[in-house]
């Protein structure tokens, strides 16, 4: 924040201060945002979907495609890349 406020990125001089605030808000909620998943994601991994079937049915079915083969683990390498 100190670095955009005095100008002292490295983005082109072509981008205001407000794109770039914008582009860290962005960025920081995309961030926050798969940090969550992540965390639902291993809670949640080889789990049995059934107990939730009743009260959340679309929960169950993400779960059940969740626990199949190696989503959980190409979930994890592509989250990762993108942090």
């Amino acid at each position: 924040i100190y670095a955009i406020a005095t100008l002292s990125t490295t983005m082109p001089d072509s981008f205001p201060p407000w794109s770039q605030y914008l582009c860290l808000a962005i960025s920081l909620f995309i961030l926050g945002t798969l940090e969550g998943l992540q965390i639902g994601v291993v809670e949640l991994a080889h789990k049995n979907p059934n107990q939730y079937r009743k009260l959340y049915p679309r929960a169950a079915r993400l779960l059940a495609f969740e626990n199949k083969g190696r989503n959980v683990e190409r979930f994890l390498m592509g989250r990762q890349v993108l942090v």
